[in-house]
Formats: structure tokens, sequence, C-alpha cells
């Protein structure tokens, strides 16, 4: 099946082709093409190019965050770098730099691990992070107007990972050949089933093929606004109290269910900021139209954060050549 007869497909040049005309009108009225780095200005550029993840993650409260180290280039990685800081396999590989699961990865052991960052063309900072074995993935895109206590939660999904299921007669080999999904990574899943692509599923038997929660890896994003409430905005609102110039951004997060999210129990897959996509339009029972107004109003959000962010005085946007710059880093990293 070819990505262009995805229905997602399409659903990310939609965003994308109106989103540009979105900016392009904003950086007219702001008078300045990085002005959406006010959205969220304790990140570089607002998050919408080459951030670092891992100077978001030093401004989170540290009981969100998973378990991480930061290493550099193609050095192999020994156990006692992994054990003294209580980590243990299956771990995520992430580079510190990326988006929409690129070259992220789950290793079972030591030499995966060093085998997969080796095998990289260009030296680059990685993260090294505890595999968070909660039940669900989600994703929420939270938004607060600096200085006047609005906020609000404007995109809710649940993550759904690509999984087969059993049917008692053909191989897990068989099944992978013929799961239709664009997306995924056949080979990565063959590697990883390779001792097991002979066996049988049994009638039902569901098997998840890729642990990563983004589209392009053939997630789906089941639209669960209907449970956006306001004790859950209160509790956005609480966890982020201390973090400052964090005003729009999409937090994608494991957790067992809201129920545990609401008292705590969770943990913080990646902060993202301006690039943020309200990506309950995905699900399919979201129409076109539908999406239209869902991304005007993202843009309109955008434009009251950044419009009182500058009312206050107190900041200035980056130059156009700053954000050119990110732009033409994040290109490479990303070819």
């Amino acid at each position: 099946m070819s990505k262009y007869r995805d229905r997602g497909y399409w659903i990310s040049q939609h965003f994308y082709w109106q989103s540009m005309m979105h900016y392009l009108w904003y950086a007219l009225r702001f008078r300045s093409f990085t002005f959406f780095s006010a959205c969220a200005p304790a990140i570089d550029l607002g998050g919408m190019l080459d951030e670092n993840k891992s100077d978001i993650y030093d401004l989170l409260p540290d009981r969100f965050v998973p378990n991480t180290i930061r290493v550099s280039g193609k050095d192999n990685i020994s156990m006692e770098q992994i054990e003294i800081v209580g980590l243990t396999f299956p771990l995520i590989v992430k580079p510190n730099i990326g988006f929409r699961g690129y070259k992220v990865v789950k290793v079972f052991n030591l030499q995966e691990l060093n085998s997969f960052i080796s095998a990289q063309s260009e030296r680059r900072e990685w993260l090294i992070q505890e595999f968070l074995d909660y039940e669900k993935e989600y994703s929420l895109l939270f938004y607060r107007i600096p200085g006047s206590g609005r906020r609000g939660i404007t995109s809710l999904v649940e993550k759904i990972y690509p999984f087969i299921v059993g049917d008692g007669e053909r191989t897990l080999e068989e099944l992978i050949d013929v799961y239709e999904n664009p997306f995924i990574d056949r080979d990565l899943v063959i590697r990883r089933f390779q001792e097991k692509l002979k066996k049988v599923l049994a009638a039902n038997e569901k098997l998840v093929l890729d642990e990563i929660g983004n589209y392009a890896r053939g997630s789906k994003f089941l639209d669960i606004r209907n449970q956006i409430d306001l004790e859950m905005e209160e509790v956005m609102r609480d966890y982020f109290k201390e973090v400052n110039g964090l005003d729009f951004f999409r937090m994608d997060f494991k957790s067992d269910n809201l129920d545990a999210f609401k008292q705590g129990e969770f943990k913080i897959l990646e902060i993202n900021g301006a690039k943020s996509e309200p990506i309950h339009i995905y699900d399919p029972k979201n129409k076109f139209l539908s999406n239209v107004k869902t991304i005007v109003q993202h843009w309109v959000t955008i434009k009251n954060v950044v419009k009182e962010r500058k009312k206050q005085g107190n900041y200035r946007f980056p130059t156009t050549r700053y954000g050119l710059k990110s732009l033409i880093a994040i290109k490479k990293l990303v070819k």
C-alpha cells in the first residue's frame, strides 16, 4: 500500500499547506519570520526547528522525565554507563535533535545499542532512555496565555500502535507480509522478530509491531477530546506552574490511563513547542471542514500567546538569519 493512498498522508499535507498560509499572514502581522518563538521562549526558536530534546527535559519537573543519559558520537557504550544511572534493557535510543520518530529505536541488549549507533553515517548526540512500560501513550496540546490565567487543552489523542492479530493458521511472517500500513518499517519489524517469524499466532492473539507512537512509524491516533475536563486543565496548570516560558506545547506521554495521569502517574516522552500539530485531525472520524476549522483555531491560539507575550514588552523575536540557520541545520540532520 502506497503512502499516497493513505488518508493520514494527505492530512499531513493539508496541515502543512494551510499552516503555511497562516504562518505567512502572522509573519506579516508581527513583522517577523520567527514570531512563533514567542509562544515557547524557554525553547530555542519556540521549539519549531532544531532544539535539543535534552534542553527541554532540563526545564521539566524531574519526576515526569524518563531516566536518561546523553552520549556523543559513535563511541561504544559500556554496561557500566548504563547501570550507573539505574537503566536496564530494553532501552529507547533517540537523536537529541529530531522529529516524527526519526531514528528512534528500541534496543534489547548492549550489542544492539552499540551496533545501531556505530551504523549511523553522521556523528550526533544520542539520548538513551528507560523504556516506559505503561499501558497507553497519549498526546495532549496545551496552551496558556501569559499573564492572564487563561489556559486550555485543544487536542487529546490516544495513540494506537501498529499490531497484527493471529488467526491460528498463518505464521508471523505471513501476517506481517499482508499487513497494510504504508508507514511501518517492515525491515525493522522483520529484524526484531527474526527468531519468531515461523511461529503461528493463535486465533485473536495480538502482537504489537512497533512501540514508537508516531504516525510516520505506523501508529494511529484516536481523538479523545471528549475526555478533556476542567480537572485535566487544572492538573496541567499545576504540573507546569514552575516552568516559565513554555506556554504552547504538545506533550507526548505514557500512563496507564487518564485517571492515573491526573494523579501524577505518568512520564513525558517528548515536548514539542511551536511545531506541534493538533494530531486529533488524523482520526478518520474528523472530516475535512472540521480539520480546516481546527487548524484555523490552532494558529489563532499561537497568535494570542505571541501577542500577549509581546504586549508584556520583555521579548524580542530572533532574527530571520538565525531562523534560517536553524532550518538548514535540521534539514541536514534528517535528510
